[in-house]
């Protein structure tokens, strides 16, 4: 029997999910960093590839999102999911660090054609369905999604490479570039919505308006530096910790298991996130979250100044837990972006969101990289620093809520 057009569109949603799943898998980030310093990588070298990485994402976000608002979603996802598959399939074989540059741009191109696009083809299919309702939790489903295979991939991925050895790596990319296949076939199945693009509007230009919308509205521009701030801050620590806690003694296998419970608590959260957006305002839920955010990061710089090997294993557990704080705040953000957004640019508007976070990526990152030749421990202040700045100077007001597309 024929599928009708709002049956395939039911189902985007959840070949979504399971498209993150599979795209989502990542096996050989659990053990990324000691991968680079097997493969002879420096650490500051690492950052360097985070700069590239960001300035790859700074070259293509808008772009591919505006493919993607202009051709269709369906179609930048593909492409993203095909330049994920070529990008594990570089890490193979890199051993120097132009391949490995390689392997990151490809990376960072298959990231800009999701940024934005995927979360835009979910809500304009909801928009298109009359589900009006409920967007919030369906944000969290999807966001949910890439954490469902990490709950016990990272034990046996931290398992497998217990000795660090060549033939250990190997075997987590395998397993990638199995998962990205999967994602692949998922992605061909997907059901592209309309967008109700206006042809008044469109002719106006799709990244004029969506530039326009973030430039005038100091509320959404506010809100955005809110993310990112606490998003790099994250991301730097990641950059080093797995190398941090193995020179403190921690084994490959218990931080292994501690992304498995990362992973656990955060899909167990999302996937229930309406629970805390039905109750509580977007704004009251992102400010408190800020505020733990920044609670483990303080206590994580004062245990460590303390004795980092004394308290090794809870210094590992609350760097999980800012992480974690950091992950949630996801699907809340994600809700304010698409209402400040029209359909027919909210694709472009999202990614260039992405745009933002990669330009202030760049200084920050090269700080990190000159930092981290002094000591290990100097990224994870740069990090301390950024989530004082969101706590001080960047708290969202009330009236972040009430943004709509309309308000300019």
């Amino acid at each position: 029997m024929t599928e009708t057009r709002e049956q395939k569109l039911r189902k985007n949603e959840r070949k979504i999910f399971w498209i993150r799943v599979f795209a989502g898998v990542g096996a050989i980030n659990v053990v990324v960093t000691l991968f680079y310093l097997h493969r002879g990588i420096t650490l500051s070298q690492i950052f360097y590839l985070a700069i590239i990485y960001s300035f790859v994402t700074l070259l293509f976000e808008v772009p591919s999102s505006y493919m993607a608002d202009k051709w269709g979603r369906k179609k930048t996802l593909l492409a993203g999911i095909v330049l994920l598959l070529f990008s594990w399939l570089t890490l193979l074989f890199a051993h120097s660090f132009f391949v490995f540059i390689i392997s990151t741009s490809l990376f960072a191109v298959y990231q800009a054609c999701f940024s934005g696009t995927v979360e835009a083809l979910l809500y304009d299919s909801r928009l298109e369905l009359g589900q009006t309702e409920g967007s919030v939790s369906s944000l969290g489903k999807f966001h949910s999604g890439q954490r469902l295979t990490k709950i016990f991939l990272p034990i046996l991925a931290a398992f497998l490479v217990q000795d660090l050895l060549e033939w250990q790596f190997q075997i987590l990319i395998y397993i990638d570039l199995l998962s990205v296949t999967i994602a692949m076939f998922l992605t061909m199945r997907l059901t592209e919505a309309n967008h109700f693009m206006d042809v008044e509007q469109s002719e106006k230009g799709i990244l004029k308006d969506a530039w326009g919308i973030i430039i005038h509205n100091r509320l959404l521009l506010r809100t955005i530096l809110n993310k990112t701030l606490l998003f790099i801050a994250s991301f730097i620590s990641w950059r080093l910790y797995q190398k941090f806690f193995v020179d403190l003694g921690v084994t490959v296998l218990m931080i292994g298991v501690s992304i498995s419970v990362l992973q656990i608590t955060t899909f167990m959260f999302l996937q229930n996130v309406h629970y805390f957006s039905s109750k509580f305002s977007l704004v009251k839920i992102i400010n408190v979250i800020n505020i733990l955010f920044f609670s483990a990061t303080l206590l994580f710089i004062i245990l460590m100044n303390v004795s980092s090997f004394k308290f090794a294993y809870l210094l590992l557990f609350i760097y999980q837990s800012f992480l974690f704080f950091e992950i949630i705040r996801a699907p809340f953000f994600s809700e304010i972006y698409n209402k400040a957004s029209f359909s027919f640019n909210r694709s472009t508007t999202l990614s260039l969101v992405s745009l933002l976070k990669s330009i202030l990526d760049i200084p920050l990152l090269f700080l990190a990289a000159i930092m981290v030749k002094f000591d290990i421990t100097f990224p994870f202040y740069i990090s301390f620093g950024l989530a004082l700045v969101v706590i001080l100077f960047l708290r969202l007001p009330k009236e972040i809520d009430t943004m709509n597309g309309n308000i300019i």
